[in-house]
């Protein structure tokens, strides 16, 4: 039995919607997070509105090139590594930011960022999508899209009221915390069921970490 067969929502599918959730919030997070910094960072590295452009512009092409990348190694290796590799790269990016010295360093690290970015949104989709139950697929994914203006809106108050306090150096070394993500990814669902309905439930469990952890094509 796949999780998407049980007619009723299980704790599995409510931990994916939340780890995947709460991965798109970050995603928007680190990638908006630039945005409320351009004051404190043309005052540090004096960029000018090209410079600004072109280092948002090729962290937003990354994305998509993120996505093409991550989503053909989530087919090859599996949902769980590959997701956890995505969350790492753009923590990793989001490091690199505070200790970029110029220009071409920060566009580099804002590729990084983008790369993970565009990596967790294609496997975020795809893990939950295969997940759930039909009837409630949309409803799951448009909770999974409230993340976005969620991370948004923690961009806006952390470049805001965190950065004029630590450095926008700082801020951005901070935001590398959702590495810790990596790690709830990283456990694979419960095995353990209450006693009533327990051996259907177990079975969806069973085969809930087979999607978690297989890669795509792999027998069920």
């Amino acid at each position: 039995m796949l999780p998407s067969d049980v007619a009723r929502p299980t704790a599995v599918h409510y931990r994916m919607l939340a780890l995947t959730w709460a991965g798109w919030l970050f995603d928007f997070y680190d990638l908006i997070l630039y945005t409320f910094l351009l004051a404190p960072i043309t005052a540090d590295l004096g960029l000018g509105r090209e410079e600004h452009a072109l280092v948002m512009g090729a962290s937003l092409g990354a994305t998509a090139a993120g996505g093409i990348l991550f989503g053909a190694l989530a087919d090859r290796h599996g949902r769980k590594a590959v997701l956890q590799w995505s969350i790492l790269t753009y923590s990793l990016g989001a490091v690199l930011c505070g200790l970029a010295p110029g220009l071409r360093t920060l566009a580099g690290a804002r590729m990084v960022t983008g790369l993970g970015v565009g990596g967790e949104w294609a496997i975020g989709h795809a893990l939950l999508a295969e997940s759930v139950p039909p009837r409630l697929r949309g409803r799951f994914g448009a909770l999974l899209q409230t993340g976005a203006p969620v991370g948004v809106g923690l961009a806006a108050v952390v470049g805001s009221f965190l950065a004029p306090a630590i450095g926008w150096r700082a801020t951005f070394v901070v935001s590398g915390l959702p590495a810790l993500l990596a790690r709830s990814a990283g456990c694979s669902p419960s095995r353990t069921c209450g006693a009533r309905g327990g051996c259907r439930r177990t079975r969806a469990r069973f085969a809930s970490r087979r999607i978690w952890d297989a890669p795509s094509g792999s027998p069920c």
